[in-house]
């Protein structure tokens, strides 16, 4: 009986090359979704500091309202409301203090920075003291001082209050 043998040399590698490259792909797509989950997960942690850093802006900015800071809107003896300059140097929290500036008609705006402690965090805050509202902060936190830098994440507290806040 004859046997006629099929000429079969190469498939063995050919087949060893699709399985590595099969492999080495899934392996490739793997570590990418597993950079991509980590990534994610620090955004949370970094958008965290952010919101703390706002948050402490705001508390800042209500501080230096109860202090007397931003002075007030006072009736004067005319019953005309005039604005009342505070002591801006009872604002310890706060660096960089700008203000009072007349943001418009009946509105008196202050900015200032508030840092953390051995952190790179921080928030830039606008205090607005006006005749109808007496305080209103915008506190815009941030994880990283450089406005440029690609992990760099903002959040934005708006809180308006009463004299009394």
């Amino acid at each position: 009986m004859t046997t006629i043998r099929k000429k079969q040399s190469g498939f063995v590698i050919l087949y060893a090359v699709l399985v590595a490259g099969v492999i080495s792909i899934g392996g490739i797509l793997l570590a990418n979704i597993i950079v991509k989950q980590l990534m994610l997960s620090s955004v949370g942690k970094e958008s965290r500091l952010a919101y703390y850093a706002a948050n402490a802006g705001d508390e800042c900015a209500r501080f230096g309202n109860a202090q007397y800071a931003f002075g007030g809107f006072q009736v004067d003896l005319n019953d005309d409301l005039v604005y009342e300059q505070g002591d801006i140097g009872l604002l310890t929290c706060g660096t960089a203090v700008s203000g009072p500036t007349n943001v418009a008609p009946g509105v008196i705006g202050f900015e200032f920075e508030v840092e953390s402690v051995g952190g790179n965090q921080g928030a830039t805050v606008r205090a607005l003291l006006s005749e109808s509202n007496p305080l209103v902060v915008e506190a815009t936190g941030y994880n990283i001082k450089d406005p440029k830098h690609p992990r760099r994440v903002e959040i934005v507290i708006v809180r308006s209050s009463s004299s009394g806040d």
